[in-house]
């Protein structure tokens, strides 16, 4: 019986200690009596078992009672080590599962148990006897994991960026207070959950005072180094004219932006990033590595890109879906921050009773929970943690990466290339066919725009509502302005450092491309990569190839087409459609 309280204090002597006690014995360090009050146990007990002919573990092991164990130890140590790596998986066993797939080991090798066959599972004192046996296994709420994320956290795409990261360390010799990290969060007035507070027994439902049922969203830019230097953070109010008193009771040195979204945007980044290079003093002698997520208002920002290089400023994206483990803000200083934010709130309305949170408030108790969470330690942790600095792929082990196992699916590797342009994705050259090929279409002189190889891993394809599909590419054409945009998930991480007088940048993708895509039980389909901006698209020439398919698409540089038309290139490999 699982929970059956002991009268007698039979055997409540320590395994350890009578294993240790008979091993004094046979080597004759000390006699019986020593050994009895050294180590706690009885002397007729130790006696008995150090003249058994069994080895000391054997001769130790307490067998009070005609019950024994289901399972013996070897076999009990296997299936806690399936568990862990199931839970490592993210498949982790419930006790009803658990208890289940103990019956089922159980009849599979013919052991001898008394679990329920009508239940056909284990029963509930097995299950606390075993979780006893076994103080290193706990029962643990689990936190939800995306399958984008099991699936994007894997060894390929972990490895590809610490090839980047350390190919930039190694021309660059950055030093701890030269590698940043930055990331957006959104903070509300009214936090997501509360604090746990003390409630009566058998309460059904506690209560938790709050300014209003949805808070307004205020977005904060925050950024750190790997030596624990942070930059002052930007705030994105929901409004559309800023006003300096919003920053009266901000953290020192912050700026602030208006928005009516209150989500950053991407002519908002680059202001961040004017701010950045400000307190960095990002300059040629001294350059700056930032490293950041692949959202487009970083990456697909002309202006950003410009502005990165101007001010030697090298871009490192991380890999899609890696944030959660790569970013060290994530790691080290998100939670912390959020847990302050929402003590600080609670507080603010304990102190001013009947009022509410808004965004005039919310700067000053940001500040509070900023003020706290934000040392040195917390930033030197998250960048260690991660790997980054300093750097140390083997940071994760496999088994880190145990989740993406069920759905791994390789990657492609970027191809060398010897652009000044630091890629994840190899850029593609036309040959002199292509081109003659599209100045013999276009009849107009060209400027060839090199673009990178999209790797991309699922390609989302989606026809608006109404849209006819195209047939040829004239109808594609025709048809071109009916099409919803398309969203192009690329999966590998992006680096940029971009050289003075080079073209090519990924914002080039603006312009639209329509090839028609022929797959086996498909149809016809539109690409679309970038902004909806139709109106400014010249002509587009799809050409085909067999396993991979190249595109070229022209813009005009100005409306009268009186400058050099620019060619734009890219290839969707076979992988990816």
């Amino acid at each position: 019986m699982g929970r059956y309280k002991r009268t007698t204090e039979r055997q409540t002597w320590s395994e350890t200690g009578m294993v240790k006690a008979i091993e004094a014995l046979r080597t004759k360090t000390m006699g019986l009596k020593k050994a009895c009050k050294l180590f706690s146990v009885p002397r007729s007990t130790l006696q008995r078992r150090y003249k058994s002919s069994l080895a000391s573990g054997a001769a130790a092991a307490k067998r009070l009672g005609s019950r024994c164990n289901v399972f013996d130890t070897e076999t009990e140590l296997e299936l806690v080590q399936h568990i862990k790596t199931m839970e490592s998986m993210l498949f982790g066993f419930t006790p009803k599962r658990l208890r289940k797939l103990a019956y089922q080991l159980a009849k599979s090798n013919n052991i001898h148990e008394r679990f329920s066959s009508v239940k056909e599972e284990a029963g509930l004192d097995w299950y606390r006897g075993f979780m006893s046996r076994h103080p290193d296994l706990s029962l643990r709420m689990p936190e939800p994991t995306s399958s984008a994320r099991a699936q994007g956290f894997n060894k390929v795409v972990v490895d590809q960026f610490f090839d980047l990261l350390t190919e930039l360390q190694t021309k660059h010799h950055y030093s701890p207070d030269r590698v940043y990290n930055c990331d957006e969060t959104d903070f509300t007035t009214v936090p997501n959950r509360p604090s746990k507070v003390i409630a009566a027994r058998g309460k059904k439902q506690v209560g938790s005072l709050s300014s209003a049922e949805r808070g307004q969203l205020v977005t904060v830019e925050i950024c750190m180094s790997a030596s624990g230097n942070f930059i002052p953070p930007m705030f994105v109010f929901p409004r559309c004219r800023m006003k300096p008193e919003l920053l009266d009771a901000a953290p020192p040195g912050s700026i602030g932006v208006a928005h009516p979204s209150g989500w950053m945007q991407t002519d908002l980044f680059l202001k961040w990033l004017e701010h950045f290079v400000y307190h960095s003093h990002s300059c040629a002698d001294s350059p700056v590595l930032l490293i950041l997520d692949g959202h487009k208002t970083h990456t697909l920002n002309l202006d950003v890109i410009n502005l990165a290089r101007e001010k030697c400023v090298s871009l490192l994206c991380l890999p899609p879906h890696c944030s959660h483990r790569l970013q060290p803000l994530d790691v080290s200083l998100m939670k912390p921050l959020s847990t302050y934010y929402t003590q600080e709130v609670e507080k603010w309305l304990l102190v001013h009773p009947g009022r509410i949170v808004t965004t005039l408030q919310l700067p000053a108790l940001f500040r509070e929970a900023y003020l706290r969470a934000a040392s040195a330690l917390t930033a030197v942790n998250g960048f260690r943690k991660t790997g980054i600095w300093p750097i140390n792929r083997d940071v994760f082990q496999d088994a880190d990466f145990a989740a993406s196992l069920p759905t791994d699916i390789p990657r492609l590797e970027h191809e060398a290339t010897g652009s000044n342009t630091e890629l994840v994705a190899g850029e593609v050259s036309p040959t002199g066919e292509y081109v003659e090929l599209i100045i013999e279409k276009t009849g107009m002189p060209i400027e060839i725009l090199q673009i990178p190889v999209l790797q991309s891993q699922p390609l989302i394809r989606h026809i608006g509502e109404g849209a006819s599909q195209p047939t040829s590419h004239e109808s594609g054409m025709e048809q071109l302005d009916d099409v919803d945009q398309l969203i192009l998930q690329v999966i590998s991480p992006i680096t940029m450092e971009l050289t003075e007088g080079q073209v090519g940048d990924i914002d080039s993708l603006l312009t639209l491309v329509e090839p028609v895509l022929q797959q086996p039980g498909g149809g016809d389909y539109f690409v679309e990569i970038g902004s909806a901006l139709s109106n400014k698209l010249g002509a587009i020439k799809p050409f085909f190839g067999t396993k991979n398919s190249w595109f070229f698409g022209t813009k005009n540089s100005s409306p009268n087409m009186e400058q050099t038309p620019i060619i734009y290139m890219f290839m969707l490999t076979s992988n990816a459609l």
